[in-house]
């Protein structure tokens, strides 16, 4: 998967459905898609690496405490292969 779509993806929709409040990716959610699309053009590999990061490193510590609080059972969700992003 292209890194820009698939960042593009996490910015658009939280894969837990509500974001923190500190989640990087907020301050791109309420702009337009044309301007979505323009600012990740313009970031560097290394700089969507870094933001593809931080959201896995999010993303692990509130499903594993979502898991522990039985909030997540039953609930499934498409399993990307992230190895290949990383």
């Amino acid at each position: 998967m292209n890194r820009k779509v698939y960042l593009m993806s996490l910015i658009i929709s939280c894969p837990l459905k509500e974001p923190l409040a500190s989640c990087l990716f907020n301050k791109f959610r309420d702009i337009s898609i044309l301007k979505l699309i323009e600012n990740t053009d313009s970031l560097t590999e290394e700089e969507i690496l870094l933001m593809a990061k931080e959201h896995k490193e999010c993303f692990k510590g509130r499903k594993i405490a979502l898991k522990s609080s039985g909030a997540l059972e039953g609930v499934k969700y498409k399993r990307y292969r992230q190895k290949d992003f990383y």
